[in-house]
């Protein structure tokens, strides 16, 4: 901007520490962050605010007894049930008194499957109106809706499957707004009523104070394992009004001529005796008119006075305060606090379990420090609990352009951006920035974003989810000695229609790098604890609403631009075998833990104010798994949550090898065992659909160790078909990454099984406003150069012309571990189609309705595992000495090209070369095969 002055820092009191007593003076930093120099006077304003709890006034009621009136309430039911089957006023529960709402009827015990019904707070379609300030003229600052709850759903982690989710919505005056999450999913309250209260204020980046509201609790539901449901009690509307914290003290200084760039001190007296044992707000801001005298007068961009700004809640005493874009505004408090933190918790990243002796001791360390001003013996407990994986974003750039936002603003006005096959990370297929000389010239300003519209941002925001997007790249970018000279990538985000560059506090990639992991949050990370916020998504936040857009409807995403580093066009690099940057599998990741599976509590000598003591734990793990160690301070008086945790992650694993070995024989004493798969009804008054599941009637989960398979018992003669597609419906909420679902084919009668692909996700059906849970509708194609494959190896082939028999079959295989269980795999409305030069032929179809039929159709049982362990003489040309070959002899069809890192035969290392195939080759025409082009050594996935 062309004028901006701002008050950067607090110097003292230092707002990082505790204070026993009142300082005698206040010093902050103010900087000219414009391009014209100030000649002033800037007017500078300390102001000193105490915290205090302003009180809730009940603002409108309903506890269900007497204000069920015509109009105030409106039941809906958007599902396909009939219309009286939704929200109905009832005694069977309450909070207070002898009535409630209730998700469904008094006649039906549990909800109806696949519902969606909403009982909607309306007020004859007026709503409820917000005043902007009470009947004494204070304003409205704050706005909650509290409600008492009892549900019975059914959800894993933070998951719901069958749940309620609050909405709202407001009128501007001219027409309803759409409906905004508010609160939710809600599936659980332990058979107890629970109160609950929600912040209203701002939904969505909307402030609704001054509007007409409604509020809607609608309950989702799938299809099957549906119970009690949810009922709603006593809701209240309630305010807060006045000025959220009084003002007890202020000064104002002067400041003058401010080049660009330039920082000065400025002190104040603090002629103020606080209260003990108080907090204080100490906000300090700059109100500039103008920059320069005369014609050419630039206001402040942001002022002046104090007017710009968003509010924000402190994370230590929950009090709201301003947050002023050109000051700072900190809490401090004085008095005696009891405090500790968490320095830092460490402990082996991969740890080997020897399945042999079933355990494995893993130490672990911590170090915490005393950070208040008592002394104390500080409790420190360290948990394990599973790691879960979200990836809402997985991009290897093999499926082409999925989306992604491209662009240049640059003088030179060429996209350089593009999808080639010049160097990627896995398979084939990366972004390049360059040219068709694999260069890039001067004049260039790119920009690149993944879609990202489907990332529900709000999970990331005040709920402790971490998140981050990582991103595999290389770059060769032009290195000088200043920045008008060195070509940097650097992070931006796109907020409404405008690309927006972070260099300033940001971590720049130049000069040359390999293939590496790039994290958003290491570039970030600066913006990260410049505004105090837990990940790269709150930081978008405060961007987008500093820019006075909405959020989270005009935040776009993350991505990578490219600048010079003093910002503005490229100067380009031309020389060496290429220039510019490649980008492959972008992902947007969080990972959060899951159940507990150990703790420890150790407790620390008695330690004074500043002092730190290291403990030591040991956790006797039994299980292969990722797990997130966490390290919490267990002090009942602790004053500040957000210096109490520190994590780390480990990986429990095991690697099988022999030294030696010997024969063994084992007998296959697997088969016969009881698989779970079985036919199950939707939940509804007249059920109407049926589908497989694999899973306990009794618990309503998949059982541990579960590897059961599900056959379409009947066998496909395909032979000469040119595509084959394998149609069906799923319904799954699983464990991701620790159990899966696979769909697989046989094109010998089921003596080998490939894999066509598998689902290990948290669970489909998610329903919106607008929608309610959903099947989700799968089809497979199967066709020469199709990729059948392993998910343990990895490894794949393209299907060759001669895979199509008359020997075929189709399973589903559901496979889990022993730990966490989730509701499972459903199965419906399966069929399959052939098509050759002669027409398309169905050859199977099964809605699962007529019972008996479907009986005939399919056939299930728990997975058969021999043991193959032998001692082998005639495999391959090795020497006299028998192999040991976990396998059976067999003729292996050439399958096609697949990609190796192959040992050149005259030594070297491990080259991944993108032109460099191993094939196996029939070179003497007898029906053996071996490696082509000479290698003497191999490895590739099986």
């Amino acid at each position: 901007p062309m004028c901006d002055v701002d008050i950067i820092k607090l110097v003292t009191p230092d707002p990082t520490v505790w204070h026993n007593e009142m300082p005698t003076q206040v010093t902050a930093v103010i900087k000219n962050n414009g391009i014209l120099p100030v000649d002033g006077p800037v007017n500078v304003h300390l102001q000193v605010y105490k915290e205090e709890a302003q009180p809730l006034v009940n603002y409108k009621c309903w506890d269900m007894e007497s204000c069920i009136v015509s109009g105030m309430w409106e039941t809906i039911s958007w599902d396909d049930g009939p219309s009286f089957d939704t929200w109905a006023w009832t005694e069977k529960r309450s909070h207070s008194a002898t009535h409630s709402w209730h998700s469904q009827p008094d006649a039906i015990s549990n909800y109806e499957g696949d519902a969606r019904d909403s009982l909607i707070l309306s007020n004859n379609s007026n709503g409820i109106d917000i005043p902007a300030a009470d009947e004494y003229g204070k304003p409205t600052y704050a706005v909650y809706l509290n409600f008492s709850q009892f549900v019975d759903g059914e959800g894993y982690g933070e998951d719901g499957v069958d749940y309620g989710m609050v909405y709202l919505r407001y009128n501007n005056g001219s027409a309803w707004s759409k409906w905004y999450k508010a609160g939710g999913p809600y599936f659980n309250s332990d058979g107890e009523w629970e109160d609950i209260g929600i912040d209203i204020t701002n939904i969505s980046g909307h402030n609704i104070i001054g509007m007409p509201i409604q509020v809607n609790w609608t309950w989702i539901s799938d299809s099957t394992l549906n119970r009690e449901g949810w009922y709603i009690d006593d809701v209240c509307i309630k305010i807060q009004y006045g000025n959220p914290q009084p003002l007890v003290y202020q000064e104002y200084k002067y400041v003058y001529d401010l080049e660009q760039n330039e920082s000065k001190e400025i002190t104040f007296p603090l002629n103020f005796t606080p209260d003990p044992e108080t907090w204080y707000f100490f906000e300090i801001y700059s109100d500039l008119q103008c920059c320069q005298d005369g014609a050419d007068c630039y206001g402040d961009v942001d002022g002046p006075k104090d007017n710009e700004g968003v509010w924000a809640d402190d994370e230590r005493t929950g009090y709201k305060y301003w947050d002023p874009y050109n000051g700072v505004n900190h809490s401090l408090y004085f008095g005696d606090v009891c405090d500790a933190g968490i320095l830092s918790i460490t402990a082996d990243d991969r740890v080997e379990l020897d399945h042999e002796v079933g355990y494995v001791d893993i130490p672990i360390t911590v170090v915490v420090e005393n950070t208040g001003t008592l002394a104390k013996e500080i409790p420190v407990t360290v948990s394990a609990q599973h790691k879960i994986l979200e990836t809402p974003l997985n991009d290897d750039v093999e499926s082409g352009d999925i989306g992604y936002a491209t662009g240049d603003f640059g003088a030179a006005g060429e996209n350089l951006w593009h999808i080639d096959d010049f160097d990627y990370v896995s398979p084939t297929h990366a972004w390049h920035w360059m040219d068709g000389t694999h260069h890039y010239g001067a004049g260039q300003e790119g920009y690149i974003f993944p879609p990202q519209d489907n990332i529900n941002w709000n999970d990331y925001v005040g709920t402790g989810k971490p998140f981050d997007e990582v991103i595999k790249m290389k770059w060769n970018l032009a290195k000088g000695s200043g920045e008008d000279d060195t070509d940097v990538a650097v992070p931006i985000m796109l907020i409404g229609n405008t690309v927006n560059f972070f260099l300033r506090a940001s971590q720049h990639l130049n000069g040359t790098s390999p293939w590496t992991d790039v994290s958003m949050t290491d570039l970030l990370q600066g913006y990260i604890d410049e505004k105090g916020v837990d990940n790269i998504v709150e930081v978008a936040k405060w961007y987008v609403e500093a820019d006075g857009k909405t959020w989270p409807d005009d935040f776009h995403g993350f991505g990578i631009g490219t600048t010079v580093e003093a910002f503005g066009d490229t100067v380009g690099l031309s020389t060496g075998t290429w220039s510019g940057i490649i980008i492959d599998d972008w992902k947007a990741v969080s990972a959060y833990p899951g159940a507990e599976v150990w703790s420890e509590t150790n407790t620390t000598e008695l330690l004074q104010p500043g002092e730190n003591a290291t403990l030591k734990y040991t956790w006797h793990a039994t299980e292969y798994c990722d797990y997130i160690l966490t390290a919490e301070v267990e002090l009942g008086c602790d004053v500040v949550e957000s210096n109490n945790e520190k994590s780390t992650m480990t990986r429990i694993y095991e690697v099988l090898y022999n030294n030696t070995y010997e024969a063994m024989d084992f007998e296959d004493n697997t088969c016969g065992g009881t698989d779970n798969w079985h036919l199950v009804n939707e939940c509804s008054l007249c059920p109407d659909n049926q589908f497989w599941w694999d899973g306990n009637d009794d618990t309503g989960l998949y059982e541990p160790n579960a590897n059961d398979a599900l056959y379409i018992d009947h066998t496909f003669n395909m032979t000469g078909a040119d595509a084959v597609y394998l149609n069906f419906s799923q319904y799954y909420a699983i464990e991701e990454d620790y159990d899966y679902g696979y769909v697989e084919v046989s094109n010998d009668s089921g003596e080998h099984w490939f894999i066509l692909g598998f689902k290990s996700e948290g669970r489909t059906g998610l329903a919106t406003e607008d929608s309610q849970p959903a099947w989700e509708d799968t089809s497979y194609l199967l066709e020469v150069g199709s990729i059948l494959y392993s998910e343990y190896t990895n490894g794949g082939f393209a299907i060759p012309s001669t895979f199509f028999t008359d020997s075929m079959q189709f399973r589903f295989r559901f496979y889990s571990d022993e730990s966490e269980q989730w509701k499972g795999w459903y199965i419906d409305d399966v069929n399959i189609t052939l098509q050759n030069s002669t027409g398309t032929y169905y050859l199977f179809e099964d809605d699962m309705e007529d019972t008996a039929s479907t009986m005939e159709n399919w056939t299930h049982s728990r997975m058969c595992f021999g043991n193959h362990r032998h001692n082998e003489s005639i495999f391959g040309d090795g020497t006299n000495a028998p192999w040991l070959w976990n396998g059976e002899a067999k003729n292996w069809p050439v399958m096609g090209l697949n990609k190796v890192f192959a040992w050149p035969g005259n030594g070297g290392s491990w080259d991944p070369d993108a032109y460099d195939f191993v094939t196996f080759e029939d070179n003497a025409g007898d029906g053996t095969y071996e490696l082509g082009n000479g290698e003497k050594w191999f490895w590739w996935n099986s």
